[in-house]
């Protein structure tokens, strides 16, 4: 492990309680009996490690966290390529109340996160390969590319977390839907349900046929049984197809694909999948972590299917089509047509017991927002 130091080092307040303790938001569940977990820690900020944190949603996630005066362990697999820190989150934490220090630690590597996760109060397990499209290849392209990555690494962050359990207030893994749903039109919700909820299992996914979707069941499964074992609190967040504003400059994930293709060819590319704002997601996973009643697992999604029709009327609406998306290319909506309700998000918008008291971005926000911070911070690949 390499440490390469603090990005930005601030002198905490020490004036009052208040100003020592997290900025939470007022959205927030409250009542005399549901208070928001906060620390006990008063000469010192909070701090939390985030795995993966130049990704698409760590990066958010690092972002609210130094909105709300965390110092953040941001971890990466290796620092050499400078073009690989996040140059957007680094500026970002010059500006906002927490710091942040990058270090560099190998999710392969077993007991690599022991010194990361040693003194934190939170951990956000957040890196995992997001690949589609590797079932064709075979089944040891998919066991080396996708289904190891995921179940080492969870294990082995999850194992340094089991280290320092007593001093590791909660633990948040980025999930998936893929592992509630395996997308196959014979794949019913749970206990005569028409929707899917955090009940449901994906029971069908292989690695013949939903690899990427398998990988994110297994290495949800196997974060449960280790918190199980150990002892430790684990809250796992399932978002569905993320997009929404990015906090990097990178120009690989399929979401920022999906954006990039849209500034430059007016294409919309949706597969029918649901859609969560990734500042939601970011959201949700320190609201799991820092509130004293969370509990198990949180799907992210919007209800119905995100079909292109259905953002091709979202965008237009927003009446941006003429100054930030020119070569919009037009979606007819088939005669009739209504997205299906697939997922519940009643659990992290309920105000009631392990609920996060969250509403979630309409769809029309998140792709505005997305077009017009991407001409900003992807210019450069927009010629």
């Amino acid at each position: 492990m390499k440490i390469l130091g603090p990005l930005r080092q601030r002198q905490w307040l020490r004036s009052s309680f208040a100003e020592r303790s997290i900025r939470i938001s007022s959205g927030y569940p409250s009542s005399p009996k549901r208070k928001v977990f906060s620390s006990s820690l008063a000469d010192r900020p909070l701090v939390a490690c985030v795995t993966g944190c130049t990704g698409y949603i760590a990066s958010e996630v690092v972002k609210n966290l130094l909105e709300k005066g965390f110092h953040v362990r941001g971890t990466v697999r290796d620092s050499s390529p400078p073009g690989k820190l996040n140059v957007p989150i680094a500026a970002l934490a010059k500006t906002l109340p927490g710091s942040l220090e990058i270090i560099e630690a190998d999710l392969l590597n077993a007991g690599s996160f022991d010194d990361v996760v040693a003194g934190c109060d939170y951990v956000f397990h957040t890196a995992s390969p997001f690949l589609r499209g590797l079932d064709s290849q075979g089944a040891n392209i998919v066991e080396q590319t996708l289904i190891r990555p995921a179940l080492e690494g969870t294990a082995n962050v999850l194992q340094s977390v089991a280290k320092n359990k007593a001093t590791v207030q909660c633990t948040v893994v980025t999930s998936s839907v893929a592992a509630v749903h395996s997308f196959e039109a014979e794949d019913t919700p749970g206990g005569g349900r028409s929707v899917f909820n955090e009940e449901d299992w994906n029971t069908r996914s292989t690695q013949e046929a939903g690899a990427y979707l398998l990988s994110k069941t297994l290495a949800e499964r196997k974060a449960w049984s280790i918190a199980e074992l150990e002892g430790f609190k684990l809250c796992t967040i399932n978002p569905s197809f993320v997009l929404g504003p990015p906090c990097t400059d990178r120009e690989d994930g399929v979401s920022i694909q999906f954006g990039l293709h849209l500034l430059r060819t007016g294409e919309l590319t949706l597969t029918g999948a649901p859609v969560v704002d990734v500042r939601d997601v970011a959201e949700a996973h320190v609201r799991a972590a820092t509130y004293k009643y969370s509990a198990g697992r949180y799907i992210l999604s919007l209800p119905h299917d995100a079909e292109n029709w259905l953002a091709y009327e979202n965008l237009l609406s927003a009446d941006i089509v003429d100054t930030l998306l020119p070569k919009l290319v037009p979606v007819e909506k088939p005669d009739g047509a209504k997205p299906r309700l697939r997922f519940s998000a009643q659990k992290v918008q309920s105000s009631e017991g392990a609920g996060l008291g969250m509403q979630l971005k309409p769809l029309s926000k998140t792709l505005v927002d997305m077009v017009r911070s991407m001409r900003i911070t992807h210019a450069k690949c927009l010629g």
